[in-house]
């Protein structure tokens, strides 16, 4: 099965530089991998980073990389399903941009969502006891799309959406999740002021609540599809390494 690793990024250079080629080389050692790499409106040289060091990555179809250049704060939702609509995988993996992975993982998530019908998440804390890797999950590319992938109405910033993409495949799909083991994660320790700095909310726990309150409110409604009437997934200007405009309208 065909992997996409999913990486968007906005004013989070510093981190994609320490994390993303050491993560091409891992998924080297494996066939049928591809990260598709997105520039949410980086005022960091991100496009000048990307175009100085990724362009042999780019010309052989291990990265495919994305622009768009309107928004002005970071919302991790729509960010995330423009990037996930631009996959062609069997598995979709969210791969933050302070996010490693770690030799085994993507044998691990392989072989495991080859033989059972499952979501595969992350757990709390990594193999050095840093938060942030939770939102690190690899899910079948169905699984994604039959409940209209992140709720973009949660665009206040920082604060549980995976968690709300995740509870909705699992109840939706009627299957398990299976945490991968700590020793298979590792992210970069940082503070929640970088977690915050490009949102539109910066109350990290004001955005968890409210975006828990919502998830037990589709808990008793039984809908777990989100964007319904909504373009997701969507951004006019979506553009490649080369200012390309992308066809995205779908």
């Amino acid at each position: 099965m065909k992997i996409s690793f999913c990486t968007t990024c906005m004013g989070r250079l510093h981190h994609l530089k320490q994390t993303f080629q050491v993560n091409l080389k891992i998924a080297a050692q494996y066939p049928n991998c591809e990260f598709i790499l997105l520039n949410y409106g980086s005022q960091d040289q991100m496009h000048e980073w990307c175009k100085e060091n990724m362009m042999k990555y780019i010309d052989k179809g291990i990265v495919k990389y994305f622009i768009t250049k309107e928004p002005t704060y970071f919302s991790h939702s729509h960010a995330k399903n423009i990037a996930y609509k631009q996959a062609t995988g069997d598995i979709l993996v969210n791969l933050d941009a302070d996010n490693y992975i770690v030799a085994g993982y993507i044998k691990f998530i392989s072989d495991v969502l080859a033989k059972n019908e499952c979501i595969i998440a992350a757990p709390p804390v990594d193999l050095f006891g840093n938060t942030g890797c939770f939102g690190k999950i690899a899910l079948k590319k169905e699984y994604f799309y039959n409940v209209g992938g992140y709720e973009e109405a949660i665009d206040y910033g920082w604060g549980w959406e995976d968690n709300h993409l995740l509870n909705r495949a699992v109840w939706y799909n009627k299957v398990p999740v299976i945490f991968v083991d700590p020793s298979l994660c590792h992210t970069i320790l940082h503070g929640d002021e970088e977690r915050a700095e490009n949102s539109k909310s910066k109350d990290l726990f004001l955005n968890e609540q409210l975006t828990k309150a919502k998830l037990l409110e589709l808990q008793k409604t039984g809908d777990f599809v989100a964007n319904k009437g909504r373009k997701w997934g969507y951004a006019k200007d979506l553009s490649d390494i080369y200012l390309n405009p992308i066809i995205n309208d779908f």
